[in-house]
């Protein structure tokens, strides 16, 4: 397939980004991602230093009871955490997403919601944050993926792919459109990327959407692409210049 993924994750083999503004979130985020043989007792994201407890943003812990949990913190210190209760690791790849908005943390697997356990829950059972997630203003801390602070580190040993993060919630709708159209490019020998040669002919010249046939279309120098959502399911190798025209499955190009 042709969809990107990552792998291979050490103690010193890590994917990082400096200390980005826009991960500073407040009352609201989302954090989606693919993923695939995260195992118990395995980190695979944080946000804050290298020591626990200290100035800890969020991180993210497959825990030894095969739950997926989200650490979140007000203050930088005091943690409170949010599960996904599993009986098992989960095999072959899946959508995992936490969201946060209005006070509430949800959690969700293939687009479905999952009740959240966890020292994050209240006597009434609901997932509450009160607060602003801790700022990295001040600190400056980078946000690192394939490791965290739990357990020594404990690198992840599976694959990631298409993690995304947003400083509004997803609503269970708009992610279960994002989960069907995804799951798509998982599948073998998937295609996803634009006909020709990312570095001297992906620049597009001409596109159109054939309402009937909900199809996309779009021209490059190298040929045509055709894409049935996020998956390209048909390609040409003769260069479009000028324009395209499609309509009920006829396709015009220049």
């Amino acid at each position: 397939a042709d969809l990107l993924g990552y792998s291979g994750f050490s103690a010193d083999n890590f994917l990082i980004q400096p200390y980005n503004q826009y991960l500073d979130f407040t009352t609201s985020f989302t954090i989606m991602f693919w993923v695939k043989d995260w195992t118990d007792g395995k980190n695979l994201m944080h946000r804050g230093t290298y020591t626990r407890n200290q100035n800890c943003s969020f991180h993210l812990y497959n825990d030894g009871g095969y739950d997926y949990r989200l650490m979140l913190s007000s203050n930088g210190s005091d943690e409170k955490n949010y599960e996904i209760q599993l009986s098992t690791n989960l095999s072959g790849w899946h959508h995992v997403c936490f969201t946060l908005s209005g006070g509430f943390v949800r959690g969700y697997i293939n687009g479905e919601e999952h009740r959240l356990v966890g020292s994050g829950q209240n006597s009434y059972g609901d997932a509450r944050f009160d607060g602003n997630v801790f700022s990295q203003a001040t600190h400056k801390s980078p946000l690192r993926i394939g490791q965290g602070v739990v357990n020594n580190y404990a690198p992840f040993t599976g694959s990631l792919s298409l993690l995304r993060m947003s400083n509004q919630a997803v609503s269970q709708e708009q992610l279960k459109t994002i989960v069907n159209d995804e799951s798509r490019l998982f599948q073998e020998n998937a295609k996803c990327t634009l006909e020709g040669d990312a570095v001297s002919s992906d620049i597009i010249k001409a596109v159109d959407f054939d309402e009937t046939m909900q199809l996309l279309h779009v021209g490059t120098s190298s040929g045509r692409s055709d894409f049935d959502g996020l998956q390209r399911i048909n390609s040409t190798t003769t260069a479009v210049t000028t324009a395209i025209s499609a309509s009920n499955g006829l396709i015009v190009e220049q």
